[in-house]
């Protein structure tokens, strides 16, 4: 044995328990690419082996950054800007009956099909009318354009998009 190379017994478990480990992270690398488990699948299960400081916040699909108002949580900083000129409009007595979050139970020949959920809905007092509105980052999802016709269908309202 070459000098400096003596290995107490404790060393060896250390080096055994090492290499146990490489050998475990060695199989399940195999299994996982021998059932096809996607890549972000694969990146997902090693960020676990990461201190919490490193981890990172995967962004939204939208990239939309939810935040809070009034107590009231909003998916987006667009919808919260929105919802903050309609409460300006109702303190002016331009509008009332503001509603967030609104549900609609989408029921045809009784049997439930969805719900739609409208970021807002409030009474103009101007005109006397209803108004439903959505707010939107981008071009609508055909689901959304879907669940906008059911609406119309069974409730007869009419979303109004806002950008």
């Amino acid at each position: 044995m070459a000098k400096g190379l003596h290995w107490s017994e404790n060393d060896l478990n250390k080096l055994n328990d090492r290499q146990e480990k490489v050998r475990l992270n060695q199989l399940r690398d195999e299994v996982i690419a021998k059932r096809g488990v996607p890549k972000a699948e694969k990146q997902r299960r090693t960020t676990f082996k990461k201190s919490m400081d490193e981890l990172v916040m995967k962004p939204s699909k939208y990239r939309n950054i939810k935040c809070e108002v009034d107590g009231y949580k909003f998916d987006s900083k667009r919808e919260a800007e929105i919802y903050g000129v309609l409460k300006l409009r109702m303190k002016k007595g331009e509008i009332s009956e503001l509603e967030l979050q609104r549900k609609y139970p989408i029921i045809v020949d009784g049997q439930k099909i969805c719900n739609y959920f409208a970021d807002f809905n409030y009474k103009d007092l101007r005109d006397g009318k209803y108004y439903t509105v959505d707010v939107k980052g981008m071009e609508p999802t055909p689901v959304f354009k879907l669940k906008a016709k059911l609406l119309k269908a069974v409730y007869g309202i009419t979303i109004t998009i806002v950008k």
